[in-house]
């Protein structure tokens, strides 16, 4: 359901850029993207709520080495990558890590370790989400 809900923004021409566990919530047994507060559509050109934003486990590392590259869908799947990876862990990831340390862990490809019991085909899939190079990441149809 989350990632039908980011394929339908993605289908509006919307980035969701802050997506995280706390921007999920269920309601009726249906997973719900909320907090569209620092959304954009691909198709404005302003500089509003341009830089550096969002939950730092959840942003995407490109964003942090390179401060000309823009958010893009690739972005948003990096960020469904970790919270697929919170999902199966029951954890918040790099729980307890100050902001500097993480920062630079993650853009030298620093991720967080694999659950022993998570199924095979589900963990390929988050680790390709969570890819350093947003090119090799799948788009939201392939995930």
């Amino acid at each position: 359901q989350i990632t039908e809900g980011i394929k339908f923004l993605q289908g509006e021409k919307i980035l969701h850029r802050d997506l995280h566990s706390g921007n999920i919530v269920v309601h009726q047994g249906e997973a719900k993207i909320i907090d569209l507060g620092i959304a954009k559509s691909t198709e404005t050109h302003t500089n509003i709520h341009s830089g550096v934003f969002g939950s730092l486990p959840y942003i995407d590392p490109k964003i942090l080495e390179d401060h000309t590259y823009k958010y893009n869908y690739k972005s948003d799947i990096y960020s469904l990558g970790v919270l697929m990876w919170e999902l199966s862990s029951g954890k918040p990831p790099f729980f307890g890590e100050s902001e500097s340390v993480l920062k630079y862990r993650l853009v030298c490809g620093h991720r967080e370790k694999p659950e022993s019991d998570t199924p095979d085909e589900y963990l390929k899939l988050y680790i390709l989400c969570w890819d350093s190079d947003p090119d090799a990441r799948p788009s939201i149809s392939q995930v």
